[in-house]
C-alpha cells in the first residue's frame, strides 16, 4: 500500500517522515469493520516521497478488505481515513500435469504423482484435509466433452494420483482427464486434455481343440472373450462372425466354410470334409464380436488318397469226366457182371442177363 499524507495547513504541505509523529496503517475485512484484522507502522519512502507498507497476503484467507491509515504530525492531531477502496484476494491452486498410463491388456489407467500447491500460505502444498474436494474425471473427447467415469484421487505423502483403475466398461474412443480440487480458500478445475489417451477393446481365443479323424475335422472348446466389459464372454447373440474357413497348405480358400456352433459357453464345429481331393489343408475359426475380430491358429491336416485292390482274375475249367469202358453185351463175362454190380440185388440182374444170351445163342 501507498499513502501520501497533506496537511490542511497550506504552510506546511506534505507531512514527511520527520513530521510524523504517528503513521499507522489498518487492515479490515470488508464484511466485518468493526475490529481490525492486523495493523502496523507506514514507512517514509524518500525517494518517491510517499509513506509505504506491503502485507504478505498468503497469509490472508481469500475476501475482500481495505485499509484505514491514521496520521498525526508535529504540526497537527491525529487524522484517521475511514476507508481505502476495497480489494478482492482470490487464492489460487496449481500442479504439475501427471502422466497418465493406459493399460490395453488390463483395460485399466493410472496417473503419476502430482503436488497441488495453494497461494495460501497456511496451506502451501496441499494435503486431502485441506483438499475438501480432490476428483478426477473422465470425458469423451469425441463427443464434445461428455462425462463417462469420475473418482476420487488418492493421496499419499504429500502427493495426489489416480490408482489403478478400471476402463473396461467404457467404449472406445479418446479421452481426457480434468482434475477439480477445493479448498476452504480456492477451487481449481484443470483440464487436462494434453494427456488424453485412446482407449481400445480386444478379443482374445483360447481354449481351442482341433482334431481330424477321416473325413472329419472337428473343433471343440473354444471361448471368445471381450475385454468390454458389457459383452464379456462372447455368446452367438453377441457375435457378429463365428464361422470355419478351409484353405490349401499353399494358401488357396477351397470354397469350404460354415458357422461354428455356441453351447454352455463354447464354440464347437465338426466339418466333412470327403469332398476335398487328396493333399494338404489348414483350418481356423474366426469370431467377431462387433468391435474387434479374432482367429484361431490355423489347423493343418492331410487327405490321403484312396487306393483300391482287385482281385486276382482265375480262369475256369472243364470238369474232367471220367468214363469206364463196358464190354459189348455179347462178350460180357458173367463174372464181370457178378464183381462189378454185387449185392443181392445185383444177382438177380445178373440171372436176367444170362437167361437172355442163352436165348440169343440158341
Amino acid at each position: 500500500m501507498e499513502v501520501t499524507a497533506t496537511s490542511t495547513d497550506v504552510t506546511i504541505g506534505a507531512i514527511e517522515g520527520p513530521e510524523a509523529l504517528e503513521h499507522t496503517w489498518y487492515l479490515y475485512d470488508a464484511t466485518d469493520t468493526s475490529t481490525p484484522l492486523t495493523s502496523g507502522t507506514l514507512i517514509w519512502n524518500g525517494v518517491d516521497s510517499r509513506w509505504e507498507t506491503t502485507v504478505d497476503r498468503g497469509y490472508l484467507a481469500s475476501g475482500e478488505y481495505y485499509f484505514s491509515v491514521a496520521m498525526r504530525s508535529i504540526h497537527s492531531g491525529t487524522t484517521m481515513k475511514n476507508q481505502t477502496p476495497t480489494f478482492i484476494l482470490d487464492h489460487q491452486l496449481s500442479y504439475s500435469l501427471p502422466t497418465v498410463t493406459y493399460d490395453q491388456n488390463t483395460q485399466t489407467f493410472a496417473s503419476g504423482s502430482f503436488e497441488v500447491n495453494s497461494t495460501y500460505v497456511p496451506h502451501g502444498t496441499l494435503d486431502d484435509i485441506e483438499a475438501t474436494t480432490h476428483d478426477w474425471y473422465l470425458y469423451d473427447a469425441s463427443s464434445g466433452g461428455t462425462m463417462v467415469a469420475s473418482g476420487t484421487l488418492a493421496y499419499a505423502t504429500g502427493e495426489f494420483s489416480i490408482g489403478n483403475t478400471s476402463v473396461a466398461d467404457i467404449q472406445e474412443g479418446s479421452y481426457y482427464l480434468r482434475i477439480y480440487i477445493v479448498t476452504s480458500q480456492a477451487a481449481m478445475w484443470v483440464n487436462g486434455s494434453s494427456v488424453a489417451f485412446v482407449l481400445q477393446h480386444t478379443l482374445t481365443l483360447s481354449g481351442a481343440a482341433w482334431g481330424f479323424s477321416a473325413p472329419q475335422v472337428t473343433l471343440s472348446g473354444l471361448t471368445a472373450t471381450s475385454s468390454y466389459g458389457p459383452i464379456g464372454s462372447v455368446d452367438n447373440i453377441e457375435a457378429t462372425n463365428s464361422s470355419y474357413y478351409i484353405f490349401t497348405s499353399t494358401g488357396q480358400f477351397t470354397g469350404l466354410s460354415g458357422s461354428l456352433t455356441y453351447s454352455s459357453g463354447e464354440w464347437t464345429a465338426a466339418v466333412d470334409v470327403s469332398s476335398l481331393a487328396a493333399g494338404d489343408y489348414y483350418i481356423y475359426a474366426v469370431i467377431s464380436d462387433g468391435i474387434n475380430e479374432a482367429s484361431t491358429a490355423h489347423f493343418d491336416f492331410t487327405i490321403e488318397e484312396v487306393t483300391t485292390t482287385t482281385p486276382p482274375t482265375t480262369t475256369p475249367t472243364a470238369p474232367t469226366t471220367t468214363t469206364t469202358p463196358t464190354a459189348p453185351p455179347s462178350e460180357m463175362d458173367p463174372t464181370m457182371l457178378i464183381i462189378l454190380l454185387g449185392g443181392v440185388g445185383a444177382v438177380i440182374v445178373i440171372v436176367v442177363i444170362l437167361v437172355l444170351l442163352r436165348k440169343k445163342r440158341s
